[in-house]
């Protein structure tokens, strides 16, 4: 394959990681919605910075302290929402 085309592919893997990102954060934001539970509510409970709970449910995980702490907040998020963690954290892992 040439350097041309290795190049070319780059930008649609950074894409469909981006889209994936995206539509974890919206399966997250709509968890949290069909609980009738504001961001605020979250993150008293969870004790999760309210702004760390926004960049998830945007799929904005680069504004997260780190892979491992991600990790524990949607444990946590899933706990608060009483949601079986094991897919959500699968999914998680697979997005970086």
């Amino acid at each position: 394959m040439s350097a041309g085309k290795e190049h070319s592919t780059t930008p649609v893997i950074a894409a469909d990681l981006c889209e994936r990102r995206v539509l974890f954060g919206v399966d997250l934001k709509t968890l949290r919605e069909t609980q009738n539970l504001s961001t605020q509510e979250v993150a008293e409970k969870t004790r999760i910075n309210i702004e760390y709970i926004e960049a998830m449910e945007k799929g904005d995980l680069e504004r997260l302290p780190g892979r491992v702490f991600g990790r524990g907040f949607v444990a946590a998020l899933l706990n608060n929402y009483s949601t079986e963690k094991g897919d959500y954290i699968d999914r998680y892992d697979a997005l970086w």
